[in-house]
């Protein structure tokens, strides 16, 4: 019981001495390096326990105390077969295992290495790094910093100069941190600089900058009623004007300046100001307004300009006599292009005055004589430049396209063909390929102006597939769902045609037309399959554009016989190639159709009568007022029928005696036999020809079947 008892003392003495010997090592998940302001990142910090060197030492000596302590103890007892021994070394062996573990398991208790949560910041900075200081964040994310840095502190956004306000709240170089951020700050960002450090000495140098790097009057304005700084500001602002909304916000800042009469120059830097800015400048500043010569010393000609033209507006001269009083008041102010303005002015006014466009031309070169403007020394070809510019505008306002029309060359044979059943397999158009885009144009000006129209447009290809009859329209339609049966292709990039027309009238109509010529080519071209599918290819303009603007080219007499050319193509339509049939190698005609169409009618009608009368004596001939029809029995074109042995299908339809009598009789390409269809019933087959033939006038007639020859 007292070696016990001994032992747990022992323990319990070794367990307090471990723990007196475990520090607390500080740690972080990461670590930054530092940066140009020597500040460190530290993200999620903690410690960690580990021994000390007392603590070593303690581990260290309790095996070496338990092994000596074994060793003088009392003997270790051992047996070694009969006999039983002792051993001082083996005590000394049991002696330091019993003190490792002493001090592994006291170790243990007191929690080497484990992690251990910071709570205190700023003791773990001391441990980590006594140099360094704590600068903001919370336990687990925060910034440290080396003070070390003060006087080199450098600002390169607002964040440094907060940084530094922070850390070294009364320093000594605070005023070189103004400067550095000054230097390098943005505008937006130099209030908060200045909002930071808002005694210093170099901050009205950033007030200063804020004022003056502003990007606009309204920005400099704004910055200059915010801050109060020992600068002239008023000059700056003043020469930031460039409008008359600057020049009255200028004036509203500085109610007392001495700089009015520069503030309206300023205000008249920017073109394009309207007569109601310049009313609004003329009340905001009153006869200041009202320059003289002496105040245009070294001004650029643009703000001379913007001058002259407001002056003339308020002025509002109606008449030539006030005008030329105008001119006379401002005969001083001079500038590269004053001479064009007044004309324009000049012209305007007589343009005002009168309603008829000739007078207005005679009153208007009347200036030449006029001697308020003899310093201008005007000629016939300001004149004329002037009167040109005036056209223009005239034409762009008063000249319209009323309307616009597209014909192609008109071929009928063509359009028959088209419409009609012909069994030719192809036929086609060659020439010229030619539109004629026409319509009339309007001027509703006072004055006859002459102008150039052109007009434009693509050549587009246009295919159509098209079946006869309901059945073979069904086709084609369910063919449009692997590819359209009409599809349209560009083929050539849009040509353009002009004409000129050397004077509209005034108030006046006239009619145009524009040749757009392509080349020559194929225009038309059809196929035609055994009248059941019918392909045509046709061209067409798309993309068409009509436009028109003055035009001082005086046309050539060859132009203007073409251009009548195509007036007469407008009203006429264009000639038009002949329309071949390929097959026949023949020019195609209509009444050449309708002859063949009434000649085959008849040989049809001859054959089916001869085959039933050879069949039925008693039979009574078929009537000559048959009619062809398609596969479902409705009545198709009968511009043009096959000859009856050349074709494989015959369609036969008749009345008689008020009976109709229909019926498709088809040669089979297999066998040499014939089959009869009646309505869509199942069909019947016949050795020969006249056999079927038979057949179908026979039970259209007795309403009965008579099967002869039927296999």
């Amino acid at each position: 019981m007292r070696e016990y008892k001994q032992q747990l003392t022992v323990l319990v003495v070794t367990i307090s001495l471990m723990c007196s010997c475990v520090s607390k090592k500080p740690a972080a998940k990461y670590v930054s390096a530092p940066d140009y302001n020597q500040r460190i990142a530290v993200e999620e910090p903690y410690y960690k326990k580990r021994a000390n060197g007392f603590g070593i030492t303690v581990g260290v000596a309790l095996p070496v105390g338990g092994a000596v302590a074994g060793y003088f103890a009392s003997p270790f007892k051992y047996q070694d077969g009969d006999q039983r021994k002792t051993s001082r070394v083996g005590g000394a062996v049991a002696g330091a295992l019993v003190g490792a573990g002493i001090a592994y398991f006291a170790g243990r208790i007191a929690g080497y290495g484990k992690e251990v949560e910071v709570k205190e910041v700023t003791e773990w900075i001391r441990k980590a790094n006594p140099e360094y200081r704590y600068l903001k964040g919370a336990n687990n994310n925060f910034t440290i910093i080396h003070p070390s840095i003060e006087q080199n502190y450098t600002v390169k956004n607002i964040t440094d100069a907060k940084d530094f306000k922070l850390m070294f709240p009364n320093s000594l170089y605070t005023n070189n941190v103004v400067l550095s951020g000054i230097n390098n700050l943005s505008r937006t960002e130099l209030p908060v600089l200045i909002e930071t450090f808002p005694f210093e000495q170099s901050t009205e140098q950033a007030k200063i900058k804020y004022i003056i790097s502003s990007l606009t009057f309204d920005d400099a304005i704004s910055a200059a009623r915010r801050y109060t700084v020992n600068y002239d500001v008023e000059s700056y602002l003043l020469n930031l004007i460039k409008n008359v909304d600057n020049g009255i916000k200028f004036l509203e800042f500085y109610p007392n300046t001495s700089y009015r009469k520069i503030a309206v120059l300023n205000a008249f830097k920017e073109s394009n100001q309207t007569k109601q800015d310049w009313i609004k400048l003329q009340t905001a500043f009153g006869n200041d307004i009202y320059l003289t010569k002496s105040d245009f010393a070294n001004v650029s000609d643009n703000v001379k300009q913007n001058y002259y033209y407001g002056m003339y507006e308020l002025s509002n001269p109606g008449t030539v006599d006030k005008f030329d009083e105008f001119n006379a008041q401002y005969s001083w102010l001079s500038y590269s292009y004053k001479k064009n303005d007044m004309l324009s002015f000049y012209w305007d006014i007589v343009n005002r005055s009168y309603s008829s466009g000739m007078i207005v031309i005679e009153q208007f070169k009347e200036i030449l004589a006029n001697p308020v403007y003899e310093n201008l020394t005007i000629t016939d070809v300001d004149i004329k430049s002037i009167m040109e510019e005036k056209f223009k505008e005239e034409a762009t306002k008063n000249i319209f396209i009323r309307s616009k029309h597209i014909i192609g060359s008109q071929n009928k044979e063509w359009e028959t063909w088209k419409q009609s059943q012909y069994t030719a397999g192809m036929v086609s158009e060659y020439g010229a390929i030619q539109f004629i885009v026409y319509g009339e144009v309007e001027n509703t000006s006072k004055f006859a102006l002459p102008i150039e129209i052109a007009a434009g447009g693509s050549l587009t290809q246009t295919t159509r597939l098209t079946g006869q009859g309901n059945f073979m329209n069904a086709l084609v339609n369910f063919a449009g769902m692997l590819g359209a049966p009409t599809t349209q292709v560009e083929l050539i990039a849009a040509e353009t045609g002009r004409c000129f027309y050397p004077a509209i009238p005034s108030r006046g109509k006239i009619f145009y037309a524009i040749l757009l010529d392509f080349g020559e080519g194929v225009t038309k071209t059809g196929i035609n399959v055994f009248d059941l599918l019918k392909a045509s290819s046709e061209l067409s303009i798309t993309h068409d554009t009509v436009g028109l603007r003055f035009s001082s080219i005086v046309p050539t007499q060859e132009q203007l016989e073409k251009q009548n050319t195509w007036l007469q193509f407008a009203h006429q339509g264009l000639p038009s190639s002949e329309l071949v049939d390929f097959i026949r190698n023949e020019a195609v005609r209509q009444e050449i159709w309708k002859i063949r169409h009434e000649e085959y009618k008849e040989r049809m009608r001859e054959t089916m009568q001869r085959a039933a009368s050879d069949i039925d004596p008693d039979a009574v001939s078929i009537p000559s007022n048959y009619k062809i029809v398609d596969w479902l029995g409705n009545e198709v074109s009968n511009e043009w029928i096959p000859e009856l042995g050349d074709d494989p299908y015959k369609r036969i339809r008749w009345e008689e005696g008020g009976k109709v009598i229909q019926g498709i009789i088809r040669k089979n390409r297999h066998h040499d036999n014939f089959y009869y269809q009646w309505d869509g019933s199942s069909g019947y087959r016949y050795k020969t020809e006249k056999d079927a033939i038979d057949a179908l006038y026979v039970k259209g007639k007795y309403d009965k079947l008579r099967k002869i020859g039927k296999d």
